[in-house]
């Protein structure tokens, strides 16, 4: 994969897009240590696929496309990850329902305007964070 995280800002170059969902995904795991196989997971693919959007809103030049000019990427995220919600809408419902809401409120500023309400949410807001702050080496 060759897509930054971002134009310019955290993990701004080609590949940055992976390192930090991977980063994310490891800290999430960590910030849930004593949780179930099944919560470490979730924790672990939600840490994966939480900027999955920015695939379809940054160009690996590090500039955004047309889409990524009038979309953003948590709504995108969602979109790439429909059919899947809607497969666990069917089985696991309360699974879709904290995916959904961990999704929307992965970022401090989020479009959506949700705060997080569970601790995996708040949880993903942190390790993002983290992923995103400037690295002193």
């Amino acid at each position: 994969m060759i897509c930054p995280a971002s134009v310019s800002h955290h993990h701004a170059y080609p590949g940055g897009l992976f390192e930090h969902s991977v980063e994310v995904a490891e800290k999430l795991a960590q910030l849930v240590p004593n949780q179930s196989l099944e919560s470490k997971d979730l924790a672990i693919v939600l840490g994966l696929i939480h900027d999955i959007g920015k695939v379809k809103t940054i160009k690996p030049n590090h500039q955004h496309g047309s889409l990524g000019t009038r979309v953003q990427h948590d709504a995108l995220t969602l979109e790439v990850c429909s059919a899947g919600l809607s497969y666990l809408d069917a089985h696991l419902p309360q699974i879709a329902i904290e995916i959904r809401h961990c999704l929307t409120c992965s970022t401090l500023n989020s479009r959506y305007g949700f705060k997080p309400q569970s601790a995996l949410a708040l949880a993903l807001q942190i390790a993002d964070r983290e992923s995103a702050e400037p690295r002193s080496f």
